[in-house]
């Protein structure tokens, strides 16, 4: 693979650290020089403050014949003696001046000496030699003084020279790394801008189905690969597109296969899927609608449960196929017994809730019980036998003895087991007395 633009981007990415790197060492160097020139200028003004200071003491001697201020001065000579042979801080370059300095500056030790040695004068010889002694001493001051300034300015001179060094050549490296890298940048953002160009108009031209056109890239490098999977795509997609009218009939197809899917899927959410009643959450819900509709027309209405008897007896006898035969039948016979404004539902295996809606009365209730529980207590057939069966029923009247679905199921629940039980003690009674 052709990895141009990634070369370019690599080469770039070196030249900016390349270039953070050099701009670091310029401003060390600077630094490094700037700390040297202000030792420099540091040692020279201390032996310009002890020159001072020599000065001052020799001026105070003559002036007071003060014998402590000429050993000071002396003291102070040996200290100067002391900066100006430690060279190594010195600028290498004022050599003359520092050698002149150190020969002067001996030549004022030993003229101290015969200072110190000099008996006061008490005549005009020995008035006239003090007097040239003094002058000597005052001359090799002012040339220290004079010399001095010269290492000071030299110096000075020196860190601006290697200052403006440092700085045209750095200037001039960082010159030719921006303008390399500016290059580089250029170039890649040219290539950039074609490459991203060509890729526009093919999705544009994908976008609007266009699927005979094709990319034509230019050098070799990442766009160019690029642009061929994009060609060996379209090439893809035109030999796998089906037609339209096809397409869209398949789409509908589906669609529609979708739709009854969901439809399906739904009803059965709310359907019990061997009988088409209601569920339990579906059945809940729809009583509870019912109940405010009662509600607002002040109406009464009834919760019947129901439990069907000798169910198991069925199945354990008779398989569930004959089972699930006898919830069908007896789901067929409630929908024939109730108004289409009842609801029924499935409660799970033999239990079933009926809801009678829009009761004038209490005994219209009662009435379709005894309706139901007759009819329910019918045998069925099944194939080339008879199937016994009974039913238990419970009631539960709205508003009277419940206002919400769980006290109504939890009372006709209840009234359904002393109607199971009470079918069992007449039945009993009925034996007994057959015997």
């Amino acid at each position: 693979m052709n990895q141009v633009i990634s070369r370019r981007l690599l080469i770039i990415t070196l030249l900016s650290v390349g270039l953070i790197l050099v701009m670091m060492v310029s401003l060390f160097r600077l630094h490094s020089h700037q700390v040297a020139a202000n030792v420099e200028l540091a040692h020279i003004m201390k032996i310009q403050l002890n020159l001072d200071l020599l000065r001052s003491h020799i001026w105070q001697y003559h002036q007071y014949d003060d014998d402590i201020a000429l050993v000071q001065a002396q003291e102070t000579q040996m200290m100067l003696s002391e900066l100006l042979n430690n060279s190594t801080i010195l600028p290498s370059s004022s050599l003359t001046e520092i050698v002149n300095l150190q020969r002067m500056n001996i030549t004022m030790g030993t003229l101290l000496k015969m200072q110190i040695s000099e008996p006061m004068p008490d005549s005009f010889g020995e008035t006239e030699q003090s007097s040239m002694l003094q002058a000597r001493l005052n001359m090799t001051i002012q040339g220290m003084a004079e010399d001095l300034y010269r290492l000071h300015q030299r110096s000075i001179e020196e860190a601006q020279h290697i200052s403006l060094n440092i700085l045209y050549f750095n200037g001039v490296l960082l010159l030719v790394i921006a303008a390399v890298l500016a290059l580089f940048a250029y170039a890649t953002l040219r290539r950039f801008r074609v490459g991203f160009t060509m890729l526009h108009y093919g999705m544009r031209d994908l976008a609007k189905g266009e699927l005979t056109s094709r990319l034509r890239p230019g050098p070799r490098d990442e766009f160019t690969q690029l642009a061929e999977f994009f060609n060996q795509m379209k090439d893809s997609l035109q030999k796998s597109t089906i037609k339209r009218d096809l397409l869209q009939y398949e789409v509908e197809q589906q669609t529609s296969q979708l739709r009854a899917q969901h439809i399906k899927l739904q009803y059965l959410a709310e359907h019990d899927e061997l009988t088409g009643l209601f569920n339990r959450r579906a059945f809940s819900n729809q009583v509870t609608i019912a109940m405010a509709r009662s509600k607002r027309t002040h109406s009464h209405a009834a919760l019947l449960f129901i439990d069907l008897d000798f169910f198991k007896e069925i199945n354990d006898n008779h398989g569930h196929d004959a089972g699930d035969f006898v919830l069908k039948t007896v789901a067929e016979k409630l929908k024939a017994l109730v108004r289409e404004s009842d609801l029924i539902g499935r409660l799970g295996g033999d239990e079933f809730v009926v809801w009678l809606d829009l009761l004038g009365e209490s005994k219209e209730a009662e009435k379709k019980t005894k309706q139901i529980s007759s009819t329910l207590s019918e045998a069925i057939g099944w194939h080339d036998k008879t199937l016994a069966m009974g039913a238990s029923i419970g009631m539960a009247m709205y508003p009277e003895q419940g206002k919400t679905f769980s006290e109504l199921l939890k009372l006709a629940d209840h009234g359904m087991y002393e109607d199971k039980k009470r079918r069992r003690d007449n039945a009993s009674s009925s034996l007994q007395t057959t015997h």
